[in-house]
């Protein structure tokens, strides 16, 4: 606990971002330090925490091959647009049929035109799947949010002149006013690290990973999941583990050993300064992680 301790006060200045929040995990226990009982915007956690767990409990929604595809970013499509709420759909038609098929990009339009095709295709809305299965875990779609819990959420930046507090950082979340799988769930660092301890629990999951690991040896996602890279990761140094995790946009992440259980998650208010400058928010990502993954050796 020291050693934490240690870490967060030599790489955590306070001039770049606010507040953070972390954890680590085994399969018994959860640690927790920082800002614990504040609410944090996920960003794109969202993805692997809505998706995959669709994925769990109905494997077959991802049936055709092209679904699958979309779920490990490697349909072609574009990364990024910002989309009209009148007219995204057809955009996102558009977009598939122009995409360069087998080309691997992290897309969140990916994402969403997977999501439409769900529910075009099952009738399956994945406002209610979140409802029946991610809320209960304390996992709160952003328009859920009470005007206490709001005041309980970490500032991500400026939107019109105004802080941005309860909402959702993600313009394309945010303008769209739906439910999407790409962004939009808030939630403490405890309630995240629990639900991320309850896959890495599990042994389906990790014989899916294994699995999927196995056959696709060079891809970068699995299932929704980024893969730990062997150097350099900002999961730190992983020495020869199999892990795999997902970062956010506002300056989250979230990583676990498919083997061993064991795990961490980080959330920060990165983005509340300065948008693209991360070089405080990394090195704290990959001293934390290195620690972790050492830690639990032992």
């Amino acid at each position: 606990m020291l050693n934490v301790k240690k870490i967060l006060e030599e790489n955590f200045t306070g001039e770049f971002f606010s507040f953070y929040a972390f954890a680590f995990f085994n399969k018994k226990e959860i640690n927790c330090f920082g800002n614990e009982e504040m609410l944090f915007d996920l960003a794109s956690l969202t993805k692997p925490l809505v998706m995959f767990s669709l994925f769990l409990k109905n494997p077959e929604l991802f049936g055709p091959d092209e679904h699958l595809a979309l779920l490990e970013h490697r349909s072609g499509m574009k990364a990024h647009a910002l989309l009209n709420k009148y007219s995204y759909s057809s955009f996102l038609e558009r977009q598939y049929q122009e995409r360069e098929q087998g080309l691997e990009v992290y897309s969140d339009l990916g994402f969403l035109y997977l999501q439409q095709k769900i529910e075009s295709e099952s009738g399956l809305l994945l406002e209610d799947f979140y409802r029946k299965n991610l809320l209960p875990q304390n996992l709160f779609w952003w328009r859920d949010l009470t005007g206490e819990q709001r005041l309980k959420c970490a500032v991500t930046g400026m939107r019109n002149q105004k802080k941005i507090q309860g909402d959702v950082h993600d313009d394309n979340a945010f303008n769209l006013k739906k439910f999407c799988c790409h962004a939009g769930l808030f939630s403490t660092v405890k309630d995240l690290a629990r639900f991320i301890q309850s896959w890495s629990n599990d042994k389906k999951v990790q014989h899916l990973l294994q699995e999927r690991d196995a056959r696709s040896n060079s891809q970068r996602f699995l299932l929704s999941f980024e893969r730990a890279e062997k150097e350099n990761s900002l999961a730190g140094e992983i020495k020869g583990r199999k892990v795999v995790g997902h970062l956010g946009f506002t300056g989250t992440s979230f990583w676990f050993d498919i083997e061993t259980g064991e795990g961490l998650v980080l959330l920060t208010n990165a983005t509340q300064k300065f948008i693209h400058e991360r070089t405080e928010l990394n090195r704290l990502r990959r001293c934390l992680g290195s620690f972790v993954w050492k830690e639990c050796r032992k």
